[in-house]
């Protein structure tokens, strides 16, 4: 079974693998080849969000955003737009004269591109064979576990390190078991957290055996109501605006800001505000009323950061950071790196292991 399933999903497993230890440093990437990202900080006071909106109504008429980021005091302003769900095209513009800096096809992004090849390999219904792949690949890392596991003392000598001046075949078998086991650990997490994503029962599942059920953080995000009487209505570029001032109040402690307009008609503004530029995970997540600008109390889809309680809240807020290994910072990217490149070894070396088999004779044959 593990060698079947090895040849069914290898191939798969061996672009999925690749492609994810590059983007382990798709913000380096990104700094290195797009320098339209980064800018000398002014003096002066950055742009509001209503006069960003405004200058971004005037070169994309008729469409509204689906984010604004605020990457920091000297990156420039990212605003997304969304097509189908997926983001087709961003203004980078400058936070102190609103001067546009790049605009950008995301569907021709080469950082883009190769996120969505990970998830899809750009294929119809690509996430389905990508998650299937990695259930397969849950299954071949403890499969090879216990093929790997040795049953005596001599074994045990022999397991833990590849002889280099063994003979080819024996080196091509120290080559796929002896990594496969060194690399087999962070491979169960990158299954783990990558099913996460794929499969939002397998989400769920983690979850729900993780104390879901007592998170205080409710699963649904609330409603923005055009007839609160608890602030006079306004228009939707002020309410925005108002939402960029609350996360201005909070400066010191955000270093990052993401503002997410709504798709729905009746949706709320979304605020997240990230202390580390880094990491994600110890972001809070604000509802804000679309039709005034006013704060929805209560922890909705995420929550804040501080109301986290129970394991489940910390494991679908650490799922991407463990998944890219920023969860550790530049070191565990590094490691995350390394160890796909090593699990993206073992399909080759599981192939040529199998394609240099003995070949039994068949009867007949001579």
């Amino acid at each position: 079974m593990h060698l079947c399933l090895g040849l069914i999903s290898g191939t798969i497993l061996f672009l999925v693998a690749l492609s994810g230890a590059l983007y382990c440093f798709a913000p380096e990437i990104q700094a290195l080849t797009q320098p339209y990202r980064k800018i000398t900080p002014a003096s002066g006071p950055v742009l509001s969000a209503a006069a960003i909106l405004s200058i971004c109504e005037e070169i994309i008429p008729g469409e509204k955003p689906g984010r604004i980021y605020y990457h920091g005091t000297n990156k420039a302003l990212e605003i997304v737009y969304y097509r189908n769900k997926k983001p087709e095209r961003a203004l980078f513009v400058h936070p102190y004269n609103g001067r546009i800096l790049k605009d950008k096809n995301l569907q021709s992004d080469p950082i883009q591109v190769l996120f969505y090849f990970h998830r899809t390999l750009l294929l119809p219904k690509g996430e389905l064979i990508t998650g299937s792949a990695t259930f397969l690949f849950l299954f071949l890392l403890v499969s090879g576990i216990w093929l790997w596991w040795p049953r005596n003392k001599a074994a045990s000598k022999q397991r833990f390190r590849i002889k280099w001046t063994a003979s080819p075949k024996r080196l091509g078998y120290d080559l796929h078991s002896t990594i496969g086991f060194y690399s087999c650990w962070l491979g169960i997490l990158f299954a783990i957290t990558g099913l996460s994503f794929s499969f939002p029962w397998f989400a769920k599942s983690i979850y729900a055996v993780t104390g879901a059920s007592e998170s205080s953080i409710v699963q649904t995000a609330p409603v923005s109501v055009s007839a609160d009487s608890s602030a006079l209505p306004i228009d939707f570029n002020s309410a925005v605006d108002l939402v960029w001032k609350t996360a201005q109040q909070d400066a010191q402690k955000y270093k990052r800001i993401m503002l997410v307009l709504p798709a729905q008609p009746g949706g709320p503004i979304l605020l997240r505000g990230n202390p580390d530029p880094d990491q994600l995970y110890r972001s809070d997540f604000r509802y804000f009323n679309q039709f005034n600008g006013k704060e929805i109390v209560g922890d909705y889809v995420w929550g804040n950061y501080v109301n986290a309680t129970v394991p489940a809240d910390y494991l679908k807020r650490m799922n991407y950071d463990i998944h890219t290994g920023a969860i550790l910072g530049l070191p565990g990217r590094i490691l995350a790196f390394i160890g796909s490149l090593l699990i993206a070894s073992l399909p080759v070396t599981g192939f040529l292991l199998w394609k240099r088999r003995p070949l039994k004779e068949v009867k007949g044959e001579k």
